[in-house]
């Protein structure tokens, strides 16, 4: 309950769990924290290849250097030097403006800007950069669109049975046994209209996250390098020379992924 100080180093294999900001003065190698606040390390993230450590925050996290660790926070995520070969992934902004200002490898993943001063490296190295939307929201998409048209087959078969129905009691062909039925399947016709709507309903707010999700930026201050993988919104582009000081975002003018000149300054 509250806030932590930790003076030293949380070592691989520890826990420590805050309802309010956890501040690490060391390092924190492959362990597990989470706040129900902000994070802050003075040192940096020290995961390991294959390991289990993941650092969460409902919050803002920031730490010197993030390297080979899952890091998930509701708010934004700053590193003043580096990271790499890191699963990261913020609400908000992920920053990587002082120090070396290095993204190399792994994932990044942000609902608003990543920024950085080198993303990728030299030797090619396979970096995935996301901005606008967060997975989740991806696969509730999913999710939605899949109920939805489950709703339209069962009021399309709801609609046959009723019209059989309907016209057996036409023909005199009608006993209390398919009164019943007529009956029940008029409340499923209900119960799957009221689905269908509450679904619509769901697409519609959806389909307005999707239109702001083209709104995130991707901004890299000094360069960028061949084999970074770039998605914002539905497109994605893999690049394949190196530029510089430059801010990618989605052109809806041509449904294309554009760029100019970095729209950020070093931080």
């Amino acid at each position: 309950i509250g806030s932590v100080h930790l003076k030293g180093n949380v070592s691989e294999g520890f826990f420590v769990k805050s309802d309010g900001d956890i501040f690490v003065d060391g390092i924190v190698e492959d362990a597990l924290l989470e706040a129900g606040g902000n994070i802050f390390i003075k040192g940096g993230i020290r995961g390991k290849e294959g390991g289990h450590g993941e650092v969460k925050a409902a919050g803002n996290i920031e730490a010197k250097f993030i390297e080979n660790m899952t890091i998930k926070a509701e708010g934004d995520i700053t590193s003043r030097e580096h990271i790499i070969h890191s699963k990261v992934q913020a609400r908000g902004k992920v920053s990587v403006l002082s120090g070396k200002g290095r993204i190399v490898g792994g994932e990044i993943i942000a609902g608003k800007d990543i920024a950085a001063l080198v993303i990728g490296s030299e030797y090619g190295t396979m970096t995935y950069l996301e901005v606008g939307i967060f997975p989740e929201y991806r696969e509730k998409i999913k999710t939605i669109d899949r109920d939805y048209q489950i709703n339209l087959d069962e009021k399309d078969r709801i609609e046959k049975e009723l019209a059989t129905l309907r016209k057996q009691k036409e023909e005199g062909n009608f006993n209390e046994k398919k009164q019943s039925m007529y009956l029940e399947i008029t409340k499923q016709q209900f119960v799957v209209l009221k689905n269908i709507n509450t679904l619509k309903n769901e697409k519609e707010k959806m389909a307005v996250l999707m239109k702001d999700c083209k709104k995130g930026k991707i901004h890299v201050l000094d360069k960028m390098y061949p084999s970074v993988i770039i998605k914002i919104s539905e497109q994605q582009l893999l690049t394949k020379e190196v530029f510089k000081y430059a801010t990618f975002y989605m052109n809806e003018n041509i449904n294309e992924i554009s760029l100019l000149p970095c729209e950020v300054t070093k931080g």
